[in-house]
């Protein structure tokens, strides 16, 4: 259903793009303009309500505490990976191109019986190693522990979002995104009243929240029992979804290991600061950049002729002043609202990031929606990435604290942007 100031913004977002590129606004942009503004206006009201909950939870557990949580959900989002981290973008793609409604079912039977496969081998491999893991990390056994139960359900969550967006099923979508933000906010909200706000009930806060919000798979699930065998899609998802999950596990670690060295290097109070510093500017932007892309995923993978990037250039570049602002204002009340010392650098920092990493996003997944010979060469940007923010960020945290990882994360995406824009002059149509 159309938000109902969807109509003005289209003419808005149009009579801007005539004044900005003197031409009309592209008809294929048009046509999608309005859906992906309420789909847009859903998904940021549960991104706007779960950094409330997460400032509230930071807020009440302190720094140490809150970087403590940090830690668990960095590396639960990393372990889920061989669950859900290129097996569902696959699945989108084969669901985009399958006319036949019972091919589709087919090629989601195949995707949940990977994903199941490698759940139970995730779980039985984080259970044995969870010990000597948790040594090498510099992490106690507990969080260890809240780790891999939190790896299992975020996984669930994340593979109904997968699947709804295959389906371009945009309501079940925002069914379980809003459905998630709205039970960790009452969640959190209760334990606050009850005087329990704890990092384990902060932890199972979270678990409860995805689990239930996932059961908006439920209704795809059902569908695939009857329908034919899924062996014909097993050999597609898994060839396309083990590159898509290889640049996944690269690019989640070149996101996540900032904050990793961090508790190494200075521990985990400071990970707390420097955590709400990103949230605060980065998370909004963030979340906005990844409805977007969500949303625009199976229109690109369509996209055979590359009629779109023209367009995606120039709505790249002009994203920069809208989002960085967007970050500054947003960090500011964020920051505010947690209660943490400031530190001008860093705030500075992350909001160049947020410019910075829009235009880079945008580019990877266009020209990873082209194949897997186009995602095999976006691997090499997140390497990249990672390698600058590992030197970087050792180089540099002795003399500047956490400051370093604003410093490291801006460097490497400014270069790991250049190396993206050279791969898109590559492409079929593109020279």
């Amino acid at each position: 259903m159309p938000i109902p100031f969807s109509d003005p913004l289209v003419r808005f977002i149009s009579a801007g793009w005539r004044l900005a590129f003197r031409e009309p606004l592209p008809e294929g942009l048009r046509q999608h303009l309005g859906r992906m503004l309420s789909f847009g206006a859903a998904i940021a009201a549960a991104r706007i309500i779960s950094a409330m909950a997460q400032i509230l939870i930071g807020r009440i557990l302190g720094p140490t505490q809150y970087g403590k949580l940090t830690i668990v959900m960095l590396l639960a989002g990393y372990f889920s990976l061989p669950i859900i981290g290129g097996w569902g973008l696959a699945f989108t793609r084969v669901a985009a191109t399958q006319m036949e409604t019972e091919k589709r079912f087919q090629a989601l039977k195949a995707l949940l019986l990977i994903c199941l496969c490698f759940a139970v081998a995730v779980a039985f491999g984080l259970y044995l190693l969870r010990i000597p893991l948790g040594e090498w990390l510099n992490i106690q056994r507990p969080l260890m522990n809240l780790t891999l139960v939190m790896s299992l359900l975020y996984a669930w969550w994340i593979l109904a979002k997968q699947v709804a967006q295959a389906f371009q099923a945009w309501g079940s979508y925002i069914a379980a995104d809003l459905g998630w933000a709205l039970l960790l906010l009452g969640l959190a909200a209760l334990l606050m009243a009850l005087g329990q706000m704890t990092l384990t009930t902060a932890c199972a806060a979270f678990w409860t929240a995805y689990f239930f919000s996932g059961l908006a798979l439920a209704k795809w699930a059902r569908k695939v029992i009857g329908t034919g065998p899924a062996v014909a899609f097993a050999r597609p998802i898994l060839q396309h979804g083990g590159i898509l999950l290889l640049n996944g596990i690269i690019g989640t670690a070149a996101y996540s290991v900032d904050r990793l060295l961090l508790q190494r290097f200075l521990g985990p109070q400071e990970v707390g600061l420097y955590q709400a510093h990103l949230l605060a500017t980065f998370g909004l932007v963030s979340s906005l950049m990844n409805l977007i892309l969500t949303y625009a995923f199976p229109l690109f993978c369509r996209d055979d002729h590359n009629a779109m990037h023209q367009s995606l250039k120039r709505i790249s570049w002009l994203q920069y002043p809208f989002t960085i602002l967007l970050s500054a204002v947003v960090g500011m009340a964020g920051l505010y609202l947690y209660g943490y010392p400031v530190s001008p650098l860093l705030f500075i920092c992350f909001c160049l990031f947020s410019g910075l990493q829009f235009h880079s996003q945008i580019k990877a997944w266009y020209i990873s929606s082209k194949g897997a010979a186009a995602t095999r060469r976006v691997l090499g940007s997140q390497l990249l990435f990672l390698g600058m923010v590992i030197v970087l960020l050792t180089g540099l945290t002795k003399h500047l604290g956490i400051q370093a990882g604003g410093v490291s994360l801006v460097a490497s995406s400014l270069i790991s942007l250049l190396y993206l824009s050279r791969i898109e002059k590559g492409l079929p149509g593109n020279s």
